[in-house]
């Protein structure tokens, strides 16, 4: 069962497949079903590349598809995926995800029909979102974009309510949320601006419950630590403290993937990408 030299594109137009192309050197050939080709280019928008593994039967994956089969013995729906490092993962339904290699594919999987690929199918990537985002988030902890996200956030709500202090003479709600989905919409425009391909749906959600909790956690300490001077009702500013520190935690729980959702960053892409 040997691979070929330079891996096939499966192209889709419309979120319908309509053939293959494949390299040589400079030149690119197409096919409508994989044996007759030639250098005609065939009208699609999304190409996506083979594994470098088959099925049993010797038919090739590309990457994304969904295929009814037995893995391991146990009859299910199984995703196949590719990291930026060109390892393959087995992923199911219900989140699991898998590490494999060329050979434990080919002896393990045993592929029954090919259900159709994530990237053109938002029902069987729905289905899958799960497995998906352990993919995006696999290895990676996004440390430096928690801390200054965290910083970004909690420094326009502090900046808004400064204005408000010298401008109104007071700090109202409306405007102090209006700041912190400012900070949220500054930070996720110019990370995506400047890191291209950074944001996916598995980093949002990787960053969002630290990013929340730091927001939440510093501008209520900042508060108790300010409330004799800004409040006049001093007697409880433990616990107006710990509810100021419980709703920002959910604003930023709520607003920071609905904003990275709004601005496009929810789309998954293909790994590798070629000109269609």
């Amino acid at each position: 069962m040997e691979m070929d030299a330079e891996p096939w594109w499966k192209l889709f137009h419309r979120s319908r497949p309509v053939g293959f192309k494949k390299n040589a050197g400079r030149f690119s050939f197409f096919s409508a079903d994989g044996y007759g080709w030639n250098g005609t280019p065939r009208h699609a928008d999304l190409a996506v590349r083979e594994l470098p593994i088959r099925d049993h039967d010797n038919h090739r994956l590309f990457e994304g598809d969904v295929v009814a089969g037995c893995w391991m013995g146990r009859q299910d729906t199984y995703l196949v995926l590719q990291d930026l490092k060109d390892n393959c993962f087995i992923g199911t339904t219900a989140g699991a995800l898998q590490g494999v290699s060329v050979a434990e594919i080919r002896r393990d999987l045993f592929v029954q029909r090919n259900l159709g690929n994530i990237f053109v199918d938002a029902g069987l990537k729905a289905d899958f979102d799960r497995s998906i985002r352990k993919l995006q988030t696999r290895g990676r902890h996004f440390v430096f974009d928690k801390i200054f996200m965290s910083a970004t956030v909690s420094g326009t709500v502090l900046l808004v309510c400064s204005l408000q202090l010298h401008l109104l003479g007071a700090i109202g709600p409306l405007l102090t949320i209006i700041g912190l989905l400012s900070g949220v919409l500054i930070y996720l425009t110019a990370r995506n601006q400047f890191a291209k391909n950074w944001m996916t749906r598995g980093a949002v959600f990787a960053i969002t419950p630290v990013v929340s909790i730091a927001v939440g956690t510093i501008l209520s300490l900042l508060f108790w630590w300010l409330i004799p001077s800004s409040v006049q009702d001093t007697r409880q500013p433990f616990w107006i403290a710990a509810t100021l520190a419980a709703t920002l935690f959910l604003l930023c729980f709520g607003c920071i993937p609905i904003t990275a959702q709004l601005l496009g960053f929810h789309n998954l892409q293909p790994v590798h990408q070629d000109r269609t």
